[in-house]
């Protein structure tokens, strides 16, 4: 519970780290529930920040809502379920992973066969 009101995160025994570094749960709790793109970022984080520290199995939608400011609701409308962030963020993570191999694979001080061009 955000609300303002109520035992906070740290007392109600959360399963993961603080909210987001810097920003007050209070600041975070402020103002109507609205879908904001700030809001899907935030959710994001604190979704790789839980599944980073606890797996994605023992992670729960509420553990992700209240560790990224937000209520469950609002994070429902910027991701269906729990498996959606997981793979929004593995997508991610693999585009970048492969941008990076590319720029390896065509920069001219890449160390000799280490990187090679797959074909099936």
């Amino acid at each position: 519970m955000l609300s303002g009101r109520g035992p906070s995160a740290e007392s109600r025994g959360s399963h993961c780290a603080s909210p987001i570094p810097g920003v007050s749960t209070d600041a975070l709790a402020q103002g109507p529930d609205m879908p904001r793109q700030s809001q899907r970022s935030r959710i994001a984080e604190a979704a790789l920040r839980c599944f980073a520290e606890q797996g994605h199995d023992a992670t729960r939608v509420k553990h992700i809502a209240e560790h990224a400011g937000v209520a469950e609701s609002a994070l429902y409308r910027h991701y269906p379920s729990k498996e959606a962030i997981a793979h929004e963020l593995y997508a991610e993570f693999l585009a970048g992973y492969s941008q990076r191999l590319q720029r390896l694979q065509r920069s001219p001080n890449r160390p000799s066969g280490s990187c090679v061009p797959w074909s099936p």
